[in-house]
């Protein structure tokens, strides 16, 4: 007979149920998956910056698309509360809107190409092009609404991909997204950004790239020149007084801006009885420091040259400037010429203490405002300029953002890149129709475009000296393109318009 065991006291043991040891093993279970829950939750609290926007790459910076609540830079924060409110506007019609993303760099580091305040001045102008479209119909039309959503996609476009898909695959407050506009500068992330927002169809329009190597992708346009039209224009420009040109270029292949506007020049210039001096003084941007330029300046120097062509950005033209204006022949003139710079250099204190040795700098301006009340006014339209010229009234720069500068011109740029998308839009997304009498009327000029890109783009060559011993640089400005004269809609009895060359 089998005994029952019994306890220490002596008492019956009851035998456990062979259910528990099951309940046992669940409940352990349960305990290290809500322990694994709560350290996800910590990790993705600690990845994410707000709603739509997390930490990304190695700097951890916070990118992703935002309507304006989760601030990138304090630098910043005015201009996206104000984009905040409007899009909360919209919400509150009740009416038909869609998104248009405002895709920048909005979160640098030391290195880069651009500036908190290049940043701000472009979501300004963005914030501008907005209220306009909402509140007027001088965008081609009221219909639809716009919110605008500020896509980082962190320093020099490194962190798009993530930023790519919340713009195709968006939900919630990122859907509905019809265009993307700005699109940064021609280096880093931003070429692999495009291809892939192109292969999904989103129509985009640039506001500051011209690199050469856009042209070709379906589905962007862009509001300034190529790389080939302002070398054009540039080479037109130098034919009157020159005769032997010598180019310092940047050779750093991660920035197809600088490299492609040297192989231009180099292909460009030669002809008619004018030479490119050999060899090409070139540089590498990556690792530029002041002794790589200060190697260059002897060579200036020895050769003489009637121009320099400075193909490259302008930090390191900075440092060109800083060399020459030590160089071993200070009474030679030297003469410089670039493209864009995307920077306002005649109030910079740096450059004019090295115009006062002697230099005189050229370079294309892509948005000079000061040309709308010049003898080339005729090129610009006053219901866009006014938006920069009026000194008061809401939705207006000089009262929206009083003390902040228009010299730059990348207000104006996105001003107008941003009304271009929306005016695409509001033409069933198609922005192939706008061109000649259509053509978009920009702050900048007219933007008529031709497959993306606009044809003889209005564009300024600014011309700075300095006098010794004065303290301000004496700025000369002409209105130019790459065919001479800038794109104006033609009358019936106009003759056809010159070509560009290239």
């Amino acid at each position: 007979m089998n005994q029952r065991a019994t306890s220490p006291a002596g008492s019956a043991s009851i035998p456990p149920h062979p259910l528990w040891k099951w309940a046992k093993i669940a409940a352990v279970v349960l305990v290290l998956a809500l322990i694994a829950g709560a350290v996800a939750v910590i990790v993705i609290q600690r990845s994410r910056c707000a709603d739509g926007v997390s930490k990304e790459g190695p700097r951890n910076e916070c990118v992703g698309v935002t309507d304006g609540s989760y601030v990138f830079a304090e630098e910043l924060h005015q201009a996206e509360e104000k984009i905040r409110i409007e899009n909360q506007w919209v919400l509150d019609q009740g009416k038909e809107y869609v998104n248009i993303a405002y895709f920048e760099p909005m979160t640098l580091i030391d290195n880069d190409v651009t500036t908190y305040t290049a940043v701000r001045h472009g979501l300004e102008g963005a914030y501008l092009s907005q209220r306009r479209a909402n509140r007027t119909n001088e965008w081609n039309g009221d219909k639809p609404l716009f919110r605008l959503l500020l896509a980082n996609p962190g320093s020099q476009a490194r962190q798009w991909k993530p930023v790519v898909e919340q713009i195709i695959n968006g939900t919630g407050p990122t859907d509905r997204i019809a265009a993307v506009a700005g699109l940064g500068q021609s280096i880093g992330g931003t070429p692999d950004a495009v291809k892939q927002l192109s292969e999904h169809s989103m129509i985009m329009v640039g506001s500051v790239i011209t690199a050469d190597l856009f042209s070709d992708i379906d589905n962007l346009a862009r509001v300034v020149p190529t790389n080939t039209n302002e070398v054009s224009a540039i080479v037109e420009h130098l034919k009157a007084d020159t005769k032997r040109a010598m180019l310092v270029t940047d050779t750093n292949k991660a920035d197809p801006f600088a490299t492609n506007l040297g192989d231009l020049f180099r292909n460009m210039y030669p002809g008619d009885g004018r030479v490119l001096v050999e060899p090409t003084e070139e540089y590498q941007s990556s690792d530029a420091g002041p002794s790589s330029f200060s190697g260059i300046a002897p060579e200036i120097c020895f050769a003489k040259p009637d121009v320099i062509f400075f193909a490259g950005r302008f930090r390191d033209l900075k440092r060109l400037l800083d060399a020459l204006a030590l160089r071993p022949c200070p009474t030679t003139r030297m003469r410089i010429i670039t493209g864009d710079t995307v920077v306002d250099l005649s109030t910079d204190e740096q450059v004019r203490r090295n115009l006062a040795k002697n230099i005189q700098l050229e370079h294309l301006h892509l948005a000079d405002w000061h040309a709308w009340t010049g003898t080339a006014q005729g090129f610009f339209i006053s219901r866009s300029t006014e938006y920069f010229t009026e000194q008061s009234g809401e939705g207006y720069f000089l009262s929206e953002f009083p003390g902040e500068s228009r010299d730059d011109g990348l207000a104006i740029l996105a001003f107008d890149a941003v009304g271009t998308a929306m005016s695409a839009v509001r033409r069933n997304r198609d922005f192939t129709r706008l061109h000649g009498q259509s053509a978009v009327p920009g702050a900048s000029g007219y933007v008529s475009l031709d497959s993306g890109d606009p044809e003889r783009k209005a564009m300024s060559v600014l011309t700075l000296t300095a006098a010794p011993g004065d303290s301000t640089t004496t700025v000369g400005r002409q209105v130019i393109s790459c065919a001479g004269t800038p794109f104006l809609p033609r009358k019936e009895t106009d003759p056809d318009p010159p070509v560009c060359p290239g």
